[in-house]
């Protein structure tokens, strides 16, 4: 996937690194991104969903593992093909996961 390498290469070249999603540089981006909320995520009452596409470029792999880990009743599904945005990529796959879940959840 040219684009895609080409799209991952303009985000993640100034941590000069061959893969920053594995490494401590990205654990930092995230935290900058996403650390004001993580820690709030113990404190969810209620069942969660985290839907993301399977080459989100955006949400990093350690947001999505400190989610599973401190969320209780956490529950991520993966859009196969889908980018950051799979609500508007995969928009029936989309709509199926949500229904599936909050039909789940409901009862």
């Amino acid at each position: 996937e040219p684009q895609e390498a080409a799209a991952f290469e303009r985000i993640w070249a100034p941590f000069g690194e061959e893969d920053p999603q594995r490494s401590d540089s990205h654990r930092a981006l995230a935290d900058s991104m996403y650390g004001s909320r993580l820690p709030q995520l113990a404190a969810l009452r209620v069942p969660s969903l985290l839907v993301r596409g399977e080459h989100d470029l955006v949400t990093a792999p350690q947001v999505v593992e400190r989610y599973l880990a401190d969320a209780p009743n956490a529950v991520v599904h993966t859009i196969a093909g889908a980018g950051h945005f799979p609500s508007h990529e995969c928009p029936d796959e989309y709509a199926d996961v949500v229904t599936d879940f909050v039909t789940r959840v409901s009862r």
